[in-house]
């Protein structure tokens, strides 16, 4: 404490310094830092980023470049989530040049038809297909289409969503994991701890039971009332002593959220119970609910961040506003940290896809952990399970 002051050197002979060796692994966890205003320090993929190679990327969208830039000076209306999502492609974009990456981004609106298709023929007519990536933000539709254009030129097509029962090309890369992802990482996460899985399900919600008895068969189904009501009885007849059980709550409706929470908690003493949900907590967090008691169940849910990084999205979202003078919502977060990975992974010596396989990143609000999927292409699958407790309020769970 005494001895050693900030900014003394230290010197030791370079015989007595063995070298450290990284253990090899089939995957690279690799933590990358987002760019603001050229301030933070670059680590993982940065590190090796390529400044000297200029690469022209596309951006395909139902709007012309006419109406983003008449938006982007006039943010008057509310804005759509393709041009929040846009503009936070554009900040992500803009992040890197000030580090000396050359890219440079072209944005073409995509025409479609009566029938609500795309046409696809107008991209080669745009020399779409010259770029080195191509980016479209879909509502659920269209993407098959554009993605077998890709495919064709060998171009990584990357969406934020896909079809479920469209065959994806094999140069697709769906960059937002879907509920149903969310969902399976809270089932896997609760049969790993061989949990006694109970689901409290409304009549609507119940829909999701033949999705929940796929993945984990046994799960126990607890019986509510015509009036969407949890009986004390049906509930005790499921729980084991001795076990940890993990009731899920499978439903949106505040008079069953709350009813139920409130048989729990009388419960918690003499079992143990831990809540949990197929989704992000915002789906239970209504007005007039005190967070109270979900932290005293311990509730755990899927999220796509850890949320330990509060000071730094603070930070990203006070220089976004400065420059584009409205807020940046969810939406801009997801188009920067989408756009952002998606490039620190292009501008690299290895291809896209080996780089889709072998790297695990993290931006300002998404993990990225690419899977290949049986019905082609790769969907990332990154995520966390968060655990939301009176102690810690939030931490990671898995």
């Amino acid at each position: 404490n005494e001895g050693v002051k900030s900014g003394i050197i230290i010197k030791m002979p370079s015989d007595k310094v063995s070298e450290y060796k990284k253990p090899e692994a089939t995957i690279t966890k690799t933590k990358t830092s987002s760019v603001i205003q050229n301030k933070t320090e670059a680590l993982g993929l940065l590190k090796t980023i390529n400044k000297i190679e200029k690469k022209e990327i596309a951006f395909l969208t139902s709007f012309s470049n006419e109406k983003y830039l008449s938006f982007i000076q006039n943010p008057i209306a509310e804005p759509s989530k393709e041009i929040e999502f846009f503009a936070g492609a554009n900040f992500a974009i803009d992040s890197l040049k000030k580090i000396g990456v050359m890219v440079e981004m072209k944005n073409t609106q995509i025409e479609i038809s009566k029938d609500a298709k795309a046409d696809v023929s107008s991209l080669k007519k745009n020399n779409v297909d010259k770029s080195k990536a191509v980016f479209y933000y879909s509502d659920g539709i269209n993407t098959e289409k554009i993605g077998d254009f890709a495919a064709k030129n060998s171009i990584p097509f990357i969406v934020n969503t896909f079809e479920e029962s469209a065959q994806k090309s094999a140069t697709t890369f769906v960059s937002i994991p879907s509920k149903n992802d969310l969902a399976l990482m809270v089932l896997k996460y609760i049969s790993d701890k061989n949990g006694n899985l109970i689901v409290v399900s409304d009549a609507v919600s119940a829909l999701n039971e033949d999705f929940i008895l796929q993945n984990f068969p046994k799960a126990r189904f607890v019986k509510i009332s015509e009036k969407d009501v949890l009986e004390d009885d049906a509930l005790t007849n499921e729980l084991i002593l001795n076990r940890k059980n993990y009731v899920l709550l499978n439903t949106d409706k505040n008079g069953l959220i709350l009813n139920a929470t409130t048989v729990l908690l009388k419960h918690s003493k003499e079992y143990t119970i831990q809540l949990a949900l197929l989704e992000p907590k915002e789906s239970i967090q209504k007005e007039g609910f005190s967070e109270m008691r979900f932290k005293a169940l311990n509730t755990i849910y899927p999220s796509y961040s850890n949320r330990n990084n509060i000071n730094e999205v603070n930070k990203f979202k006070a220089d976004f506003k400065q420059k584009y003078n409205f807020e940046a919502s969810q939406e801009v977060i997801k188009g920067f940290d989408v756009t952002f990975d998606t490039l620190i992974r292009l501008f690299q010596d290895k291809s896209f896809e080996a780089l889709a396989k072998d790297e695990i990143t993290e931006q300002l609000n998404h993990r990225f952990q690419y899977f290949k999927d049986s019905n082609g292409g790769y969907s990332n699958k990154g995520g966390y399970i968060l655990q939301f407790d009176t102690d810690s309020n939030i931490k990671i769970a898995n």
